[in-house]
């Protein structure tokens, strides 16, 4: 149940290639994407980030406290700063860097990996494996930082029990019908209202007309 311990695992998956891109199950593609969205001609990869920082102390959520821990990971590493958030995109990985993470940062790894659910002193891949290449002195892989201004290429969508938030952005992805955009649960158990949810699921059903040969 712990995503943080599922995440730091990936590589570990038989036959995968030597790089490979993650996605939650929230995000989606609204455009044609292309290998030079993640990797140029050169590569150096791309890692995409939102226009704010990663908060230190937001709440006292398991989520949200192992960000703030992961933080200190890299303080420690490389130097107190703050730190841009990723966008909530699909995210290139190479699986010889998140072998390298998995031992320089071995103890905090095997104790994520030991929780079954979420813990506050959780690592966060993401957050590591990002600015490992962007801070490392001698990463093995090039990376460069893009900020991903919402709108025409990134729309973040929360689905809350702030109706009005969610229609909002519900329609910014409809209007610019960006590269990549997330619809994010933030529902607590039983908020939902049944009209919501199908509005909800309208919108994706107009946007994605055509099921994909993946779907029954």
């Amino acid at each position: 149940f712990n995503s943080h311990a599922i995440e730091l695992n990936l590589h570990r998956i038989p036959g995968l290639g030597p790089a490979f891109l993650y996605f939650n199950d929230d995000f989606f593609l609204g455009q044609t994407v292309f290998p030079e969205d993640f990797l140029s001609g050169s590569e150096v990869q791309t890692i995409l980030f939102t226009d704010w920082d990663i908060p230190r102390a937001k709440t006292e959520q398991a989520h949200d406290c192992a960000y703030g821990f992961t933080l200190e990971l890299l303080d420690k590493a490389y130097g107190a700063r703050p730190r841009r958030m990723l966008a909530h995109v699909p995210q290139l990985y190479r699986v010889d860097v998140l072998e390298e993470i998995c031992r320089r940062w071995k103890h905090e790894v095997d104790n994520t990996s030991a929780n079954r659910f979420r813990g506050s002193r959780d690592a966060v891949l993401r957050i590591l494996y990002a600015y490992y290449l962007l801070e490392s002195p001698a990463p093995r892989w090039a990376a460069r930082k893009v900020i991903l201004p919402e709108g025409e290429d990134y729309v973040f969508a929360p689905v809350s029990s702030d109706q009005d938030l969610t229609r909002e952005r519900l329609s910014s992805t409809a209007y610019y019908r960006p590269k990549f955009f997330c619809v994010n649960d933030e529902i607590a158990d039983g908020e939902f209202p049944n009209a919501f949810f199908d509005e909800v699921s309208g919108f994706l059903a107009e946007y994605f007309p055509l099921p994909s040969p993946f779907e029954n």
